[in-house]
């Protein structure tokens, strides 16, 4: 096993991991960073080795875990002619960022009926599984949380701001999509 490590420019080398977990690893070291957790010198196995200590399932189950990438469907609404369609929220987390945006009624040509981005998923029919106090949970959470990694701060500097726990356990639980969309 070979470990490198220069302090600027967090060069690491471990042959014992694959290189999408050594991705993992160096992602986690700044998210370990970002809580006060003091990994700035620790090679991505002693994190391994941290978190398989400190995290039921080890390092897959805490990746498993903390990762979200889902589609939800959350409605349905009508066009002014009478045209219905739906409104699809991606949500991704990837143990670090959240980042989420919908669209409304995307088309097969890659347009969409409605807008798309940072849509208000505001819709006439909820999807099966769906209440409306879980959509009005979604906006809110979108709203306070959504690219937590850009919380603006005095001068042109951004600060991180770690998602809440149960916010994380939410977006988590939707519901996922149950139509396919044309695009998201």
């Amino acid at each position: 096993m070979t470990d490198r490590m220069q302090h600027q420019d967090m060069v690491v080398v471990d042959t014992d991991e694959s290189l999408d977990d050594k991705q993992i690893l160096l992602e986690m070291r700044e998210w370990l960073i970002d809580c006060e957790v003091p990994a700035r010198c620790m090679t991505p196995s002693e994190i391994r080795r941290m978190v398989d200590r400190s995290y039921q399932g080890g390092i897959k189950g805490f990746i498993q875990d903390t990762i979200i990438e889902k589609t939800v469907r959350v409605g349905s609404s009508k066009t002014p002619g009478g045209r219905w369609f739906s409104t699809y929220i991606s949500i991704r987390y990837d143990g670090r960022r959240l980042a989420m945006f919908g669209v409304e009624g995307p088309t097969p040509g890659g347009n969409a009926i409605g807008s798309c981005g940072q849509i208000n998923p505001d819709v006439e029919r909820l999807a099966p599984g769906w209440t409306w106090v879980m959509l009005d949970s979604l906006a809110h959470y979108w709203e306070d949380w959504h690219l937590n990694d850009m919380r603006s701060t005095t001068g042109n500097t951004w600060e991180y701001e770690q998602v809440p726990s149960g916010v994380l356990e939410f977006l988590g639980s939707l519901p996922d999509t149950d139509r396919i969309p044309a695009w998201i």
